[in-house]
């Protein structure tokens, strides 16, 4: 028998190498990736790491100034005696390298974000920390960390929106201009036409409201062409007027120095316009941020408004009205933040039924910044009256609410206009042009029982501007509603001003504020609320009006050199006894 020796072949020693290889080479290529896909994950931990602590170290240099968070396009950073700085144009650790980057934010006109235009959002500012390095020698990668800073501990400087009459009382000119809180300079004066088909609805009276919901202000204009008297309202969207609708129109050649209408932002974001069509029932209008609503009525309160006040009380959609009317008195009504309709007001019995005289701003009222439940009304009554009365009223948070016993001031002379503002410290300051021929103006302090004090230095002055024009204004600075301001006429060309401490209970010595070109006449104040800025507003004897603006941290003005300073503005309004021009800042 023949046999066989079995064995491998040199072919299938071949075969089996070439399997070995393919496959040896996939395990291999396998076992490559993932250790690069290994060593990858660990890198980008590491760079991760290093991305963090950039934003880290950039928010430690805002925390411990925030002014030394400076822009820059691409820097590294150090440490030091616990505290981070800028250092160099970058950071090397290994195979990384690390910048920064810090630039001015801005916002859209929705408040979103954007990388670029919009406008600058106040105190703000973005960071990027950008970590870099390459991967096996020839691949590059990088880890992108970016947010926002602000600077919460400090006061706002807001953009404000200033509106006046500019054609006397022939020409319906309304100019308004806007103040830039970046370079404190103001724009040219553009042009608001209320009625584009006439040239005659003179401006005498002016309010501006600004939303805190979206980027808007509605202005309140009351109009006079000779013969007929009207009421428009207005809406600045950031960029453009429209919807621009009148309100009430009536003939009547009397009482053109009054403000008849009044209005208030709610929390719902809608606006409610308060004002009279001469009869003795106040209208309403509604703007939901679209489209202006049906005019509605309030409840009759016998007589016909020459002064309305509107206040929504923060944080809800309630408002309280209060009117002084041609027949002397005095009511007030609320509105319980429902439907909106008559149904929802609800008249409160009349506070007063006689005045001193009548077309006299003989009413004000304002809530509690502490206790957004109380509010205080001030108002006078009597044919002779010469003590400010105060009632506070309280809400039940649902929509209705109770006053208190009526409260009087020491005797002064025959009141005049008058006007009241509230503290953080929850008591209340008042002041008031009396009717002498040369007038003093006084300012007293109430508490919420309510029950009045006479502070240190609160007679003002004994001889201010002669007439029943509002000669002076009195606010709290917002931020801290501790300190106060009232700026008024001494008959002179020289405004003069005192501040109020609510802790001493006393006013300063008086102050001087750069002279005007003829005696002051009216004052306007403007608290901004994101800062203890305060907007003054000044018109003098040749119906020219000035601005300047109150300083709350220095307790002074502020110096010459910027639109913060005295500067002119309108030269032609419409009557030295008038309230022709607002300002309002920048709430959203």
């Amino acid at each position: 028998m023949t046999g066989f020796k079995s064995g491998i072949s040199i072919l299938e020693v071949i075969l089996a190498a070439a399997l070995f290889a393919v496959f040896s080479t996939a395990v291999i290529r396998v076992m490559i990736q993932s250790l690069d896909t290994h060593l990858l994950a660990g890198q980008q931990a590491q760079a991760l790491g290093k991305a963090s602590e950039g934003l880290e170290a950039l928010y430690s240099i805002a925390n411990h100034s925030f002014s030394a968070l400076s822009d820059t396009v691409s820097s590294g950073l150090s440490s030091a005696g616990g505290q981070w700085n800028y250092s160099g144009t970058g950071d090397s650790f290994d195979i990384f390298t690390r910048t920064v980057s810090v630039s001015q934010a801005r916002r859209d006109s929705s408040g979103n974000y954007v990388n670029s235009g919009g406008l600058p959002a106040m105190n703000t500012k973005k960071v990027v920390s950008t970590v870099n390095w390459t991967v096996m020698g020839s691949r590059g990668n990088s880890i992108v960390l970016s947010g926002y800073f602000s600077d919460w501990r400090s006061p706002v400087r807001r953009t404000g929106l200033l509106v006046y009459g500019d054609g006397g009382t022939s020409s319906d000119a309304i100019r308004f201009t806007i103040l830039d809180p970046l370079t404190l300079t103001w724009s040219p004066p553009a042009t608001v036409d209320v009625d584009p088909s006439a040239t005659n609805k003179a401006l005498r009276s002016v309010r501006i409201f600004s939303s805190r919901t979206r980027n808007e202000k509605i202005m309140l204009s009351r109009h006079y062409n000779g013969s007929q008297q009207q009421i428009f309202a207005s809406v600045y969207n950031g960029s453009v007027w429209g919807n621009i609708i009148q309100l009430s129109s009536w003939s009547s050649s009397t009482l053109l120095d009054v403000r008849n209408f009044d209005g208030a932002y709610q929390a719902n974001g809608s606006f409610m316009a308060v004002y009279s069509d001469n009869t003795t029932i106040p209208k309403v209008r509604v703007w939901n941020g679209n489209v202006w609503g049906t005019a509605f009525s309030a409840q009759n309160i016998g007589g016909i408004p020459v002064y309305v006040t509107a206040r929504a009380r923060p944080g809800t959609n309630e408002v309280m009205t209060a009117y002084f009317d041609a027949q002397s008195d005095t009511n007030t009504q609320y509105f319980n933040g429902g439907a909106y309709a008559a149904s929802s007001w609800s008249l409160h019995p009349e506070h007063s039924v006689t005045a001193p005289m009548a077309g006299i701003e003989y009413i004000d009222f304002t809530w509690n910044p502490v206790d957004p439940l109380k509010g205080a009304l001030i108002y006078t009554q009597g044919n002779s009256d010469k003590n400010m009365n105060i009632r506070i009223f309280t809400a039940n948070g649902s929509g209705s609410g109770s006053w208190s016993a009526l409260a009087e001031t020491t005797n002064q002379s025959e009141l005049g206009p008058m006007q009241v503002t509230a503290s953080a410290a929850s008591t209340y300051l008042a002041c008031d042009k009396d009717s002498q021929p040369t007038p003093d103006i006084y300012c007293f302090t109430a508490n919420g029982t309510p029950s009045w004090s006479s502070p240190v230095n609160n007679i003002i002055t004994t001889g201010s501007d002669v007439g029943f024009h509002r000669s002076f204004d009195v606010e709290f600075e917002p931020w801290t509603a501790l300190d106060a301001l009232v700026v008024y006429s001494d008959n002179t060309t020289v405004p003069k001003f005192r501040s109020f401490d609510s802790f001493s209970g006393a006013f300063s010595a008086q102050g001087d504020v750069p002279a005007l070109g003829a005696v002051l006449r009216t004052v306007r104040l403007e608290p901004n609320s994101s800062s203890n800025d305060i907007m003054s507003l000044l018109t003098d004897n040749n119906q020219d009006l000035y601005t300047f603006v109150w300083d709350g941290v220095a307790n002074a003005f502020y110096s010459a050199g910027n639109g913060y300073f005295l500067t002119p503005q309108g030269v032609n309004g419409s009557s030295v006894s008038d309230m022709w021009y607002d300002f309002a800042w920048d709430n959203f």
